[in-house]
């Protein structure tokens, strides 16, 4: 069996526990959720779209209508949306034929050609993390993660997460497994999708599940929640509870803001993207339509903030510009 993924790429961890550690991201393809209500206004007519057995984001919808499918030729070419799930082409059927079909030693060989020094445990002694996103990486993949997992080249790995939707339970075969590897660390980012997302409660609120990877006892469970505004907050709150309820013990939870541009941009975060920009080919862990800061700095703006003194008014200009 091959594994089936729209992309593999080197970069820092965005968000959780582990922000800032160097990372390799491993995104497969396929999803159990579409969450094509995200950044879509509350309204009615807008959401009831699921309810009513549609399971296409308009922009989604519009980009299949036009072929965009067709006629674009590679992945990285496909147009960003801003409504919906930011990775659609990695859980929407019309653009499989944009991932990568391969055997396991194919896999390996393009994550080691990711690594600085070609290897997970570089001289310094800081481990590069392995991260299993999508799409949902534990919907259908499992059954080959043993395989990738005992590769010889796979041998100095020391941090696994999974970035997970949390319906899925493992399977008894992988939960064994996991229990014997002892010498990796291995953690479930837990991202259970709220009302926001379009998915009802009781497809994505599923406490057993949670509670499933966290009786694993051979790493760490969080929680992170996408909201809009306070109500969703409150849903937050509500969701807490299912899992307590069924003895999970939350102690980490993080909250992303699911319209961030109109909510608060961080300056830190815009100067941060723009030092990116000017200097690396990887890219953030970051969706271009909730992290991504819309314009960006000044050369001139960039040199007063890296500058010895900077006066109130020009504080205050870049301020009131962020």
């Amino acid at each position: 069996m091959k594994l089936r993924y729209s992309e593999a790429f080197y970069s820092v961890q965005g968000e959780g526990k582990f922000v800032g550690v160097p990372s390799v991201f491993l995104r497969t393809f396929g999803c159990n959720f579409r969450c094509m209500n995200f950044g879509l206004p509350k309204d009615k007519d807008r959401w009831t779209q699921h309810a009513e057995g549609n399971r296409y984001n308009p922009e989604v919808k519009a980009l299949i209508d036009a072929d965009v499918h067709k006629t674009t030729e590679r992945f990285e070419d496909l147009p960003i949306i801003h409504t919906g799930c930011d990775t659609y082409a990695s859980i929407y059927p019309e653009f499989k034929d944009f991932n990568k079909l391969q055997e396991i030693d194919e896999v390996v060989d393009y994550l080691i050609s990711l690594l600085p020094e070609g290897k997970w445990t570089m001289a310094n002694g800081q481990d590069v993390h392995f991260i299993l996103t999508g799409g949902e990486p534990l919907l259908a993949w499992q059954r080959l993660y043993v395989e990738l997992f005992e590769h010889p080249k796979m041998k100095d790995l020391k941090n696994v997460t999974f970035e997970t939707n949390s319906t899925q339970f493992l399977h008894d075969d992988f939960r064994d497994y996991i229990r014997k590897r002892t010498d990796i660390e291995w953690t479930f980012s837990c991202s259970p999708k709220l009302s926001v997302s379009g998915e009802s409660w009781e497809d994505a609120i599923k406490p057993s599940v949670v509670k499933d990877y966290y009786d694993v006892g051979n790493g760490s469970v969080y929680l992170k929640f996408v909201v809009a505004d306070s109500a969703d907050v409150d849903e937050v709150c509500r969701a807490v509870e299912a899992y307590r309820s069924v003895g999970i013990s939350v102690q980490y939870i993080l909250c992303r803001l699911e319209d961030v541009v109109k909510v608060i941009i961080s300056p830190f975060k815009k100067l941060r993207n723009y030092v990116w920009n000017k200097g690396g080919d990887s890219h953030q862990d970051c969706t271009y339509h909730y992290s991504g800061m819309p314009g960006g700095l000044s050369e001139e703006d960039y040199k007063i903030l890296q500058g010895k003194q900077i006066t109130e008014e020009q504080y205050e200009t870049i301020r009131k510009q962020l």
